[in-house]
């Protein structure tokens, strides 16, 4: 589960990109 998470946040990073 803490794989996901962290895809998750590289999302997140990509979007404010």
């Amino acid at each position: 589960n803490l794989v996901p998470k962290i895809h998750t946040v590289s999302i997140g990073v990509a979007s404010g990109i």
